[in-house]
C-alpha cells in the first residue's frame, strides 16, 4: 500500500500543472522563491508548505519564523499556524557543520504581529485561488481533539489508542526530537 501511495504522490508532484505546483508558484510569486519550502514530499495525507517570514542568527543560534500551511487530501480542510524554530549550529570532530532543532513553538489564532497577519492573508488567498472548496480549520483544535481507536496513516500500532484529529486528517509526519510547545 505504501508503495502505491508513494508512486501516486511522485506522479502528482512531477506534474508542473498540478494543483500543488500551482499553489507553490502562487506562494513563490507572493513571497519570493527562496522563502517558500515544499514539505509535501514528507507527508501524506496532505500537501504542506512553509513560508519563511524572518530569520535571525546570533552566536550559533538561529531563530526562524515561518507560516506552515497543511492542505488535507482526505477532506475539504486546510490549517495554518506559525512556527518559531530555534536551531543550534555546531561543528563535530569531522568538521562538517550540523544543525540541531532545539525548540519549536507553534502559534495559532492569537498574538500575531501585523506582518504575520498580512502573510497569513496571502496564504489564505493562495489556497482559495487553487482550492476554493477548502475551508480553514483551527490548528489548536486539531491538535488537542483526541480520537480514541483507529490508526492514522503510516502510524505504528501501539496500545496507545488516542491520536489527535490532526494526525488523522493531515499528517503521518514523524515527530522529531525537538521540544514542541503550543502557544
Amino acid at each position: 500500500m505504501h508503495d502505491i501511495v508513494t508512486e501516486k504522490i511522485d506522479v502528482t508532484l512531477a506534474d508542473d500543472n498540478s494543483a500543488v505546483n500551482r499553489f507553490l508558484k502562487t506562494l513563490q510569486t507572493a513571497f519570493g522563491d527562496e522563502l517558500v519550502n515544499d514539505r509535501s514530499f514528507h507527508q501524506f495525507p496532505n500537501y504542506s508548505a512553509t513560508v519563511k517570514l524572518s530569520s535571525k542568527h546570533q552566536e550559533g543560534l538561529e531563530l526562524s519564523t515561518s507560516i506552515v500551511v497543511d492542505i488535507s487530501l482526505l477532506c475539504e480542510y486546510f490549517t495554518i499556524y506559525i512556527e518559531d524554530e530555534y536551531r543550534l549550529s555546531y561543528q563535530p570532530a569531522n568538521g562538517t557543520e550540523k544543525y540541531k532543532t532545539m525548540y519549536s513553538v507553534e502559534r495559532f489564532d492569537t498574538g500575531f504581529a501585523e506582518d504575520e497577519k498580512l502573510a497569513i492573508d496571502k496564504v489564505n488567498a493562495a489556497v482559495a485561488a487553487i482550492w476554493p472548496e477548502k475551508q480553514m480549520i483551527n490548528y489548536f483544535a486539531l491538535k488537542t481533539t483526541m480520537v480514541e481507536g483507529g490508526k492514522p496513516f503510516k502510524m505504528e500500532w501501539s496500545t496507545e489508542t488516542k491520536h489527535s484529529l490532526y494526525e488523522f486528517m493531515f499528517s503521518g509526519f514523524p515527530q522529531n526530537e525537538a521540544i514542541t510547545r503550543y502557544a
